[in-house]
């Protein structure tokens, strides 16, 4: 569904600004490094912003949309977020997420077909599981 793939998409660029300067002098090209904070920002934004509509088109409940408006203040609060300030913007990012996340995903699969929440829900599932092996192979390795 549109509604996961734009939740990723924003989370992911988001995150990305947290990192932008070590992953720049590592030479590694994440969406931060090739756009910079700020403009990282506004796209994730954007995708957040396309979540908030999706989620209050596919429950038909336009207040749904609100559920993003956490998602836009933190791309708002974190567009020029380093150091200790961006790693507190990651932890409220995933302190946000997890409630936020929870909410959205339910609505959606509780608003749709039996047939279409199945392969949603394993989408959700499946991102989650990507997103959680990404965030904990990345401590690995900053680890080492």
């Amino acid at each position: 569904m549109l509604v996961f793939a734009a939740w990723g998409i924003g989370a992911h660029a988001l995150t990305t600004i947290t990192d932008r300067d070590e992953d720049a002098a590592a030479g590694v090209r994440t969406i931060a490094v090739l756009l910079g904070r700020r403009n990282t920002a506004l796209f994730a934004a954007a995708w957040f912003a396309l979540v908030g509509f999706g989620v209050a088109t596919v429950t038909a409940t336009p207040a749904a949309a609100l559920l993003a408006l956490p998602y836009l203040a933190l791309c708002f609060i974190g567009r020029d977020a380093r150091g200790e300030a961006g790693r507190r913007l990651y932890r409220l990012f995933l302190i946000a997420n997890v409630a936020l996340g929870a909410s959205i995903t339910m609505l959606v699969l509780l608003s749709v077909s039996v047939d279409a929440a199945i392969p949603a829900g394993i989408l959700a599932m499946a991102g989650t599981a990507i997103a959680l092996g990404v965030s904990v192979g990345r401590a690995v390795l900053q680890r080492r």
